[in-house]
């Protein structure tokens, strides 16, 4: 009887202890827990070898900014032992110390007021237009075929007679007007009234030259050259400031030394070199006359039928 009573107490222990053991969820979810526990330990393995190599690198890198601050320290001695104990102060004032150059403006060439100024860029422009209108009262081709066998220049001079004294005459009243009228004062009068009787002749055998070549067209082209010579002559606006052609071929008109020798004579620019200036446009007429004498050609007419450009009657 012991026997079976214990035999059926450890079958209902065994029962028990049955009963009172988990199911498999909650073993499943142990199992899957310990490999979690695992990965997070492997983490952790891998952070803390992590967190001793940025330790060593942290460890060299204030190493060297030790390196960096002894170095600095010294450098910093050594200033402080080049430097004087007790420097002298800078003089000056605040506003000279910030603008350590101060420019120094020296008028070289004064001018009277702005219509003295703008005078060198008109005078040549009244002269141009002047000698231009010469083209319309004299025949400058037309020839009296009495005198065709005459020596050339000898005939170009003569034509250019009267036209001269006509645009000198222009020249003079000109500066009776400026004077008398205007007050324009000058820095030399005997250079100012030489330059504007030298740049009447010049402009008058130019637009001379011109017709007596190409015949009635030269007038256009001494047109197109003045409007030319406006913009590149250094008148009406710097030289500087115009394009590259213009800028090239400045040197070479007769205008550019006309404004030149102006301003010479009225305002004592460029250093007073006036004679090359003049000299220049001398040049001017005188090689336009030799053109005209070489390349000119002549229209030969019944003396009867020479008369006047205008006609009165």
């Amino acid at each position: 009887d012991g026997l079976t009573r214990g035999a059926a107490q450890f079958g209902s222990s065994l029962s028990a202890l049955a009963a009172a053991l988990p199911g498999d969820e909650p073993l499943n979810s142990f199992a899957a827990g310990l490999n979690d526990a695992v990965a997070a330990a492997t983490s952790l393995s891998a952070g803390a070898q992590q967190h001793s190599a940025g330790s060593a690198q942290l460890e060299g890198g204030l190493g060297q900014l030790g390196q960096g601050t002894a170095r600095l320290r010294a450098g910093l001695a050594l200033v402080a032992d080049k430097l004087s104990s007790n420097p002298a102060l800078p003089g000056g004032s605040p506003a000279g110390l910030s603008e350590s150059v101060q420019p120094l403006i020296e008028v070289a060439a004064p001018v009277a007021n702005q219509g003295s100024g703008f005078a060198p860029n008109f005078i040549p422009l009244s002269l141009w237009v002047g000698a231009t209108f010469c083209t319309f009262l004299f025949a400058y081709r037309a020839l009296p075929s009495v005198l065709a066998a005459e020596p050339t220049l000898a005939l170009v001079l003569g034509k250019l007679a009267l036209p001269a004294l006509l645009v000198c005459g222009q020249a003079l009243l000109m500066l009776l007007m400026l004077f008398g009228v205007l007050g324009v004062e000058v820095h030399s009068v005997p250079r100012f009234v030489v330059t504007l009787l030298l740049t009447a002749l010049a402009f008058l055998t130019l637009i001379f030259a011109l017709v007596r070549i190409f015949g009635d067209a030269g007038k256009l082209v001494a047109l197109v050259l003045l409007v030319l010579q406006l913009a590149a002559a250094g008148a009406t606006m710097p030289i500087e400031l115009t394009t590259p052609f213009f800028q090239a071929i400045h040197p070479y008109l007769p205008m550019t030394w006309v404004v030149r020798s102006l301003r010479i004579a009225m305002f004592g620019a460029f250093e007073g070199a006036w004679a090359s200036s003049a000299a220049a446009i001398a040049a001017v007429g005188v090689a336009c006359i030799a053109l005209a004498t070489w390349f000119g050609r002549w229209r030969p007419v019944d003396p009867e039928a020479y008369r006047p450009q205008i006609e009165t009657d």
